[in-house]
């Protein structure tokens, strides 16, 4: 497993991270050389990006409405886990991957921290806004640059038997 650094929670509030600075930058150790998967992958560091930005910026101006952009981070990781993890569940079963059961609880354990942040949204505050940048940070660092990277080749693989891509 890859080990990283993170900060809790208090310090990622505190933190003087500008407004204009990405909180998790793209990087080539994320791609996984799927090119469909890798686009989905993006856009989930974008809602990372965005919502920690409009938080920062919120936080910055002391204003305390910030529970329009934490809605909308929830709305957009939904229908991100609807159809990225079914894209990447249906390769590993038509590719074979052996471990695909193991890797299906693991997004099932994603699909139900987004509902679960949808079910308390309204006793939510911006501390738990930030819980969801840090998960959202943390899952990027350990399931999109390792666990993913374990099914692509069994991917690419089957992509190469079958002339697909």
């Amino acid at each position: 497993m890859i080990k990283f650094k993170t900060m809790d929670v208090n310090e990622l509030i505190n933190s003087s991270n500008g407004t204009d600075k990405e909180y998790i930058k793209w990087e080539k150790r994320f791609e996984i050389g799927v090119p469909l998967i890798d686009e989905q992958h993006k856009s989930l560091v974008k809602l990372c990006n965005d919502l920690h930005k409009q938080l920062m910026q919120n936080k910055a101006l002391a204003q305390t409405d910030w529970r329009e952009a934490f809605i909308n981070a929830i709305k957009q990781g939904s229908e991100y886990v609807q159809t990225h993890f079914r894209d990447e569940e249906n390769l590993m079963k038509a590719a074979g991957f052996a471990d695909y059961a193991n890797h299906k609880k693991v997004h099932d354990t994603f699909t139900q921290k987004i509902l679960t942040s949808v079910s308390t949204f309204n006793d939510a505050s911006i501390v738990t806004a930030f819980q969801f940048v840090k998960f959202l940070y943390e899952w990027i660092l350990s399931h999109i640059a390792h666990d993913d990277k374990l099914f692509a080749r069994a991917v690419l693989e089957y992509y190469k038997k079958t002339g697909q891509q």
